[in-house]
């Protein structure tokens, strides 16, 4: 018996409840059900008097008007952490702009799984509907609507430090993708705790040399900052729709097979310990998910991509 070969996942089974409109049922399907498997297994092992379910919307949470949707929304989009924040009772109150993007990304686990989706492994109760009888018009959602596409550039800048010996010493170089048109509240913005208030933004001005800029004005492609104290070299804050892709990006990956595992060797590693198991979690975030993500929004995976996100989903935490 040690020596048989253990089932593919193909074959594994798992049970999942159903609620239909009709009555609740009990479906057993293969560990790595699709959508379209889950429902073929449900017409053969509850024959459906009107026929085949093959059409039927399949979703991961209750609807809006029933109790416990949005607990249900948080758990499956796994934005716990998100909700258990001690600034998220603030910034997620429903009329800020971080608020209505988490209204927003609840809104999206509501939605109905495409056919050819995996279930996913921590997915145990399901809820089916029929189709409609008119098929919706498809419209522009609200969130691509307020997020038109926008244009960026790079700026590059020079990074200074003051001494006592000599009043400026170059420490390195740095980039920031920064809209068209920003001005230095938005780069210093940008650049956080790592721009300290009282350094300064310097720029070359024709015929007068290296001038200190001003709060509103139009941040050139070539700076100089002062007493610059990050050790990054690249820094972007993620628009509402690029925040949302990210996050939709990090959740579809935990939901594939090989994602769960990941998940499953972490929490073994860490024996018990959640701060043994964030700090190996945020190893694999580095490794394995966040460069395939930064790719995906044309920035560079290769300057501290853990950071990188957290830098650019600053948006999400702060309102």
């Amino acid at each position: 018996a040690l020596l048989a070969k253990a089932d593919p996942p193909s074959r594994k089974e798992r049970v999942v409840r159903v609620c239909a409109p009709d009555k609740y049922y009990v479906v057993t399907c293969a560990v790595s059900a699709t959508v379209a498997d889950f429902l073929r297994n449900m017409d053969e092992q509850h024959p459906a008097a009107a026929g085949s379910r093959a059409d039927w919307r399949v979703f991961r949470v209750p609807a809006d008007s029933e109790e416990g949707h949005e607990q249900a929304a948080i758990d499956v989009l796994g934005l716990g952490f998100l909700a258990d924040m001690p600034e998220a009772k603030h910034n997620l109150v429903p009329e800020s702009g971080c608020g209505k993007q988490w209204r927003r990304l609840l809104a999206s686990a509501g939605e109905p799984m495409s056919p050819h989706a995996r279930l996913g492994l921590r997915i145990r109760v399901l809820w089916v509907q029929p189709p409609p009888e008119v098929e919706p018009i498809a419209q522009a959602s609200e969130a691509e609507e307020e997020d038109a596409p926008q244009k960026f550039f790079i700026v590059d800048a020079t990074c200074q430090k003051s001494t006592v010996k000599k009043f400026f010493s170059v420490s390195g170089k740095v980039q920031v993708r920064l809209p068209v048109g920003a001005n230095v509240a938005e780069l210093r913005g940008i650049l956080g705790w790592d721009f300290p208030e009282k350094a300064r933004v310097l720029a070359e001005r024709p015929g007068r040399g290296l001038c200190t800029l001003l709060e509103t004005d139009t941040v050139p492609a070539h700076v100089v900052l002062t007493d610059f104290r990050g050790r990054r070299n690249f820094y972007a804050r993620f628009t509402n729709a690029e925040s949302k892709r990210v996050l939709t990006m990090v959740i579809e990956f935990f939901q594939r097979p090989e994602g769960e595992a990941k998940l499953t060797t972490v929490w073994q590693a860490a024996k018990g310990d959640e701060g043994r198991y964030g700090m190996i979690l945020c190893q694999v975030l580095s490794d394995d998910v966040y460069p395939p993500i930064l790719r995906a929004l044309g920035l560079p995976d290769d300057e501290q991509p853990l950071h990188l996100v957290i830098g650019g989903l600053e948006r999400m935490a702060l309102d």
